[in-house]
């Protein structure tokens, strides 16, 4: 284990060395003399070979054209097409080459290069097309807030030249998926078609924005993504079943058996088929592969009689992902995934039961559900707070109380049902799957509006990331001294006092939305004024997010061009608005008829009392005279 360590390691010290050059140098000097020292020298070649790997895959970022200008691309759809909730066609489309339609030249950039296409109609998957593309622009633009490569979106204009058939070997299997979809979607109600499919074959492109949202407030947004708990869960029940059936063989049959197997290993045996093709069904994301080599070591481990070897299976789980692709490592999946087990993990081995609790049985099922459900609430809260800007307070309630019905029921019930579909052509357990889907998706939405279920956090530095997981690797360290359990949470208080004394001065953040304008104003006050939506006002929400805010005290709408307020409908949805500040004269949607108007004039003047941080004022002046209307 300690070679894929230090593998794991490599890799990460070059991602470093592009940001910190010396920090790395001296942490890589650092631990190769601290292997040295412990005698460890085979583990040094694994150190140089995961930088060497890193190096040799990673090459440099090439920026990708997403202008207006045309493209000629050549290439395969590799998905079946998926109807989105706007109405258009969603598919997958790998470019074998492309050229720019106004200058003739080849675009090298988007070779080999996987976009999601939007179009009116699908096409026809494994099969080359020449197709006339326009990027959405989407994703073009870096704001504040936006890390990591953002996916191609593009328009279809045209396409025509088709050409052969180029059918891989699970092309059957991505055509069940899509057939499995089509029947959730058009036999169940919306949201409860939408979540089996999500849980199912991990399809989210149906679920509704409403009903992400309550998973998210709940802190159940795992569920959405096929991970550890569908693949354990089905593995467990997989495991039971075929356990108890290899018992009730006849006496014959199973004393000829037990010769070569014990029911253990024959029914760890027969579940491998089944995890593996749950993987495909799966769509295969990361979380699903890292759940798979894992669930898949396990079993290994039943049959060749070793069944403690979680951390073993759970790094070489990484090496494997990391290899596939070094990029894997800033996946947020993979590091929400990972750092969830490995929470579970700790928290259990740390937290094992004398001789003494022999006599509460009966409790110790709730104990251990309730360890596992704060040691990955609380592990992962960090990560969650730093890419998603919030935390959920009643996480652990809801994971302890509604995830188990999720995953002990619906989640067997309609993976079963996926298994007997080409048989039987529709799902078995469908007047279960209805009815109890829809309690649970009710129960979800009732809980996430409880107050303060979650709270936004604003963005904070990585760095604390690092302090915080160091601190538990020390309270594991020193585990007998339980006064230590506040050790991770240090770095965190002391930031959280530093930013509320060192409050001082107004912000302005101009942001890039390409053609047009949106700017946020952040007061000393601690109020916030946005000018202007930009075209889309993803990149106004986005970084509002950012900054934990979910609520703007005015939006100003300068005029009604397109580029300046086209996002107007999209902030509305996303974002509290109190009031909207515009010249009066241009059509607001109905859906805002709640927000309060205010019209201004030419001459009027906002004015803020930064001593007394009372907010904003707006003074009407004209014709000599000054008429104060009203603090926000």
């Amino acid at each position: 284990m300690h070679c894929f360590l230090a593998f794991l390691a490599g890799v990460l010290l070059f991602s470093l060395f592009a940001y910190f050059p010396y920090a790395a140098v001296f942490i890589l000097f650092f631990i190769v003399l601290a292997l040295l020292g412990k005698r460890r020298y085979l583990v040094v070649p694994f150190l140089i070979a995961g930088i060497l790997y890193a190096f040799i895959r990673c090459g440099p970022a090439v920026e990708i054209p997403c202008g207006n200008d045309r493209y000629s691309a050549q290439g395969i759809f590799t998905t079946f097409p998926v109807r989105t909730k706007s109405g258009l066609i969603r598919q997958n489309f790998l470019i074998e080459r492309a050229e720019n339609q106004r200058t003739g030249e080849p675009a090298h950039a988007l070779t080999g290069k996987e976009i999601m296409i939007l179009a009116g109609e699908g096409s026809r998957p494994y099969t080359e097309y020449l197709a006339e593309i326009r990027f959405s622009g989407i994703g073009a633009h870096r704001n504040p807030g936006e890390y990591g490569e953002q996916p191609l979106i593009a328009y279809l204009a045209g396409i025509s030249g088709q050409g052969s058939t180029k059918e891989p070997l699970f092309a059957h299997i991505q055509e069940f998926r899509y057939r499995i979809n089509e029947y959730l979607t058009g036999r169940f109600d919306r949201d409860t078609g939408a979540f089996l499919a999500s849980v199912t074959t991990g399809e989210q492109a149906f679920i509704d924005e409403a009903v992400r949202n309550a998973f998210n407030t709940t802190g159940l947004t795992h569920i959405l993504s096929i991970s550890g708990s569908h693949f354990g869960l089905f593995s467990v029940v997989l495991y039971t079943l075929f356990r108890m059936l290899i018992t009730l063989l006849p006496y014959r049959v199973l004393q000829r058996i037990t010769l070569f197997l014990t029911p253990s290993q024959g029914a760890a045996i027969l579940c491998f088929p089944f995890v593996l093709a749950y993987l495909g069904i799966s769509g295969a994301s990361i979380p699903a592969i890292r759940s798979f080599i894992m669930i898949s070591l396990f079993l290994l481990g039943l049959i060749i009689g070793k069944k403690n070897s979680w951390l073993v299976a759970l790094v070489f789980a990484a090496v494997l992902l990391v290899v596939w692709n070094p990029e894997t490592f800033y996946s947020v999946s993979f590091q929400l995934s990972f750092t969830a087990v490995l929470c579970i993990g700790f928290s259990m081995k740390t937290g094992g039961h004398g001789e003494e609790e022999e006599e509460k049985k009966p409790f110790r099922s709730l104990r251990n559900a309730a360890m596992i459900t704060l040691a990955a609430s609380i592990g992962t809260a960090p990560l969650v707070a730093y890419h998603f800007h919030y935390f959920s307070i009643i996480a652990p309630a809801t994971n302890l109380l509604i995830a188990p019905l999720i995953g002990f029921l619906i989640i067997p019930l309609s993976v079963f049902s996926a298994f007997l579909f080409p048989v039987t052509g529709n799902f078995i357990f469908a007047p279960v799957l209805a009815p109890v889907t829809g309690f649970v998706l009710s129960l979800v939405k009732l809980t996430a509006r409880i107050p303060y279920a979650d709270i936004p956090v604003p963005a904070f530095p990585p760095v604390l990331l690092l302090l915080f997981y160091a601190g538990f690797v020390v309270v594991l360290f020193f585990k007998q001294r339980r006064c230590l359990l506040i050790l991770p949470f240090i770095p965190f208080l002391l930031y959280g006092l530093l930013s509320l004394t060192g409050r001082d001065g107004m912000k302005v953040t101009f942001l890039d939305v390409g053609q047009g304008d949106s700017a946020v104003l952040e007061l000393p006050d601690a109020k916030t004024i946005v000018i202007d939506t930009g075209k889309s006002g993803r990149e106004a929400v986005s970084y509002l997010r950012y900054r934990g805010k979910r609520m703007v005290d005015a939006l100003v709408l300068t005029h009604v061009h397109p580029d300046h307020t086209g996002g107007l409908g999209y902030m509305g949805e996303k974002i509290d608005i109190s009031e909207i500040w515009y010249n009066g004269r241009m059509k607001l949607l109905e859906d805002m008829d709640h927000i309060r108007k205010r019209v201004l004039e030419r001459g009027d003047v906002l004015e803020g009392d930064h001593r007394q941080q009372q907010g904003v004022d707006v003074s009407r002046r004209g014709g000599g005279d000054k008429a104060e209307i009203e603090r926000l």
